[in-house]
């Protein structure tokens, strides 16, 4: 039986941990775009023979420290062996120190047992952070061969940077160090820059100290459009982050973006198409999407769904409506009830469809959708948003002399996500006019269940007084201001 070769072995070995994993450093000079994905590694398994020469050197080891409480002398080979052994008993700390001093008496200069001490220190870095006396053994003894060691060229970063990669504050400095590499080159990938800091699948704890480091590094500071685009076309697609860490990723993202006015007006676009998106998140008022953001904070979903009805009341009006310059001021009412508003369907006829094809067009591209409105007989040029308040309708045409009409939902009702509406299922002519005098809303409140209010020079102070018999108020009555559009 021929025995495996580890002088070889050592020398095939050129980065921390891979002592059971290979990488391939070249290929990092490919990646030319933000989003490219991680470089997969694949393991080096050992022969058969060589598993069963490691089970021998750990049975010596537990023998000797059961009969006699001390390590026994353990070869060069041995020790060199042992170094393969990403199992190595941390836990035990009289083990593990004897093991230390093992290697240091014996002046073990073998580069590949650093490497591996190190890979091990870096997958239980939260255990060796917690006790202080391995950690400072293991420091000691590491920088100790580091410094000089003619083999530690290739983690001369290491041993140059001890504060850096030896320290509680460990994950936050390289998080740092690769948020500064990714300003100065954007086209470097995170997990490219994690791996040139010897962060590598399986160094568990302190990737993923690291990796969650990152994350609130780009939150924090997430006026900054790179960092943006971090957390969306690369932690968030990535392999590092769990269900609860994505669900935190959207929303604080979501939360921090409608707290900045400026950053919203600049980003808020991209974040939407890109939680739009079929295949990510898709517009969280459709029922077939809801299960997508179970897990999102419900303020963060509410505010999303307001970033919507937001978009649908400023498209309607601003690209549909005969009334561009929004002379009744109903663009500006309603984009100050957004956040009252559970949903919004715009509903679009054929005429509108064949001359705004453009804008509707784009629109689509940017995730949104919308339903047709046809009317049975006759031609049909107008087209209509319906607004869900909870507990009321309310439908505003694309003629501004039309009425606006509320319905309450008792007697109303209406499936939003249906692809055709026809114009008489919601334009009841039955439906009575409120008139202008504002001390009879409590009686159209209590008697009945839908209302006309024509857009008059009074029509609305009359709508935000019959609201408010449903709790509902603008962001104005609420002291809340509103950005310009």
């Amino acid at each position: 039986m021929s025995m495996v070769d580890i002088e070889t072995l050592e020398k095939s070995v050129s980065l921390i941990g891979q002592s059971g994993l290979s990488f391939d450093t070249s290929e990092l000079e490919k990646i030319e775009k933000i989003n490219e994905g991680f470089i997969t590694t694949t393991a080096i398994k050992p022969p058969v023979h060589y598993r069963s020469e490691l089970r021998k050197i750990k049975n010596k080891i537990n023998a000797s420290l059961a009969k006699y409480d001390h390590m026994p002398e353990l070869t060069q080979r041995e020790l060199r062996i042992l170094a393969y052994d990403h199992d190595l008993p941390v836990n035990n700390k009289s083990i593990y120190k004897k093991l230390l001093e093992e290697i240091r008496t014996a002046n073990v200069s073998s580069s590949l047992i650093y490497r591996n001490l190190l890979f091990v220190y870096f997958k239980k870095y939260k255990y060796f952070i917690e006790n202080q006396d391995i950690f400072n053994l293991l420091r000691d003894l590491w920088l100790l061969w580091g410094k000089n060691s003619i083999h530690a060229n290739d983690l001369s970063d290491i041993v140059e940077a001890e504060d850096k990669y030896f320290s509680t504050y460990a994950p936050t400095k390289i998080a740092k160090c690769i948020l500064d590499s990714k300003e100065i080159d954007s086209r470097q990938s995170i997990d490219a820059l994690l791996s040139k800091h010897h962060l590598l699948l399986g160094t568990d704890d302190l990737l993923a100290e690291t990796y969650t480091c990152v994350i609130n590094l780009c939150l924090n500071g997430f006026r900054n459009r790179l960092y943006i685009n971090v957390l969306l076309y690369e932690i968030l697609p990535g392999n590092f982050v769990d269900e609860a860490q994505t669900q935190h990723i959207v929303s604080e993202l979501i939360r921090l973006l409608d707290s900045d006015v400026d950053c919203r007006h600049i980003e808020g676009k991209n974040i939407e198409r890109y939680f739009l998106k079929h295949d990510r998140f898709g517009d969280p008022r459709k029922i077939r999407n809801i299960d997508n953001w179970n897990g999102i904070k419900a303020q963060s979903v509410r505010i999303f769904k307001s970033w919507l009805a937001e978009d649908d009341i400023t498209f309607f009006f601003k690209f549909l409506s005969d009334d561009g310059s929004d002379s009744y001021g109903r663009w500006a009412l309603w984009l100050n009830l957004t956040d009252s508003i559970i949903n919004s369907r715009i509903f679009i006829s054929k005429y509108h469809y064949n001359n705004r094809r453009e804008v509707i067009k784009q629109a689509k591209g940017d995730g949104k959708d919308f339903s047709f409105l046809y009317c049975n007989s006759g031609s049909l040029n107008s087209s209509c948003i319906v607004i869900d308040l909870d507990n009321l309708y309310a439908i505003e045409f694309t003629e501004p002399d039309t009425a606006l009409y509320l319905y309450k939902k008792n007697t109303f009702n209406i499936d939003l996500t249906q692809d055709e509406l026809n114009i008489t299922d919601i334009k009841k002519i039955e439906t009575p006019a409120a008139t202008k005098d504002s001390k009879i809303l409590q009686f159209y409140y209590t008697n009945y269940n839908s209302l006309r209010f024509h857009h008059n020079d009074n029509w609305q102070y009359l709508v935000e007084k019959y609201l408010a018999f449903y709790n509902i108020r603008t962001k104005e009555r609420r002291g809340i201001s509103h950005p310009q559009t």
